[in-house]
């Protein structure tokens, strides 16, 4: 795969040419098989992406009747891990590639109670709460973290629950700071070390809406 960048250096949404053999590579879960094109995201450590994402399922605490949204879904690992203990799961991406393959992942692994949507998180999660809000959401963005009009958007929906996971331990302090002052409460917080001997870790919280 030969990737074509821009002057920035940017690779994400720029043009691949494929040179040889597939365009895509294969990894599991466990027991979901994920189609990977070269602009989706995935976690290079499958393993321990099996430790991490069981951690998230932990936190949601899923009853089967609960609405979860996965923002920054990627390739929809966590979307498609949750599925079979939600109701329906929604993922929000802005790669549109990796929705392609999100929604193929879901045909390849027979799950059917899952959406994908392409578009930036703060302007797609405000047009859900027109029918039903969240009981869940589940965000695992960047390492920039997350827009503050995400943040903004889930404490004026005044979602139930947010299970947060972040590579980033400077950008989740600030925006657990913001959802702190939005009168959000953090129960549980667990380190997962996905890079062993480095300095680098995922780290996932847990959060509820004070009454």
């Amino acid at each position: 795969m030969c990737n074509v960048t821009a002057k920035s250096g940017a690779i994400v949404e720029e043009k691949n040419i494929s040179l040889y053999g597939k365009t895509y590579i294969t990894d599991y879960l466990g027991n979901l098989r994920f189609d990977i094109s070269a602009n989706s995201f995935f976690q290079v450590n499958s393993q321990q992406a099996l430790v991490l994402y069981d951690k998230v399922a932990e936190f949601s605490d899923l009853t089967g009747s609960k609405l979860v949204v996965d923002a920054y879904c990627g390739t929809g690992s966590i979307s498609l891990k949750l599925a079979s203990m939600a109701k329906e799961v929604i993922g929000i991406e802005a790669v549109s590639q990796a929705v392609e393959d999100a929604k193929k992942n879901a045909e390849h692994n027979n799950i059917a109670n899952v959406k994908f949507y392409a578009g930036r998180v703060e302007k797609v999660i405000s047009s859900l709460s027109v029918d039903r809000v969240p009981d869940v959401v589940v965000l695992d963005p960047p390492r920039r973290g997350c827009e503050k009009e995400v943040i903004d958007s889930l404490i004026q929906m005044s979602i139930p629950k947010i299970v947060y996971v972040s590579c980033n331990p400077s950008t989740l302090a600030r925006d657990l700071f913001y959802l702190s002052e939005g009168g959000y409460e953090i129960l549980k917080v667990q380190p997962v070390d996905m890079f062993c001997h480095t300095g680098h870790c995922e780290v996932v919280v847990s959060l509820e809406k004070k009454h």
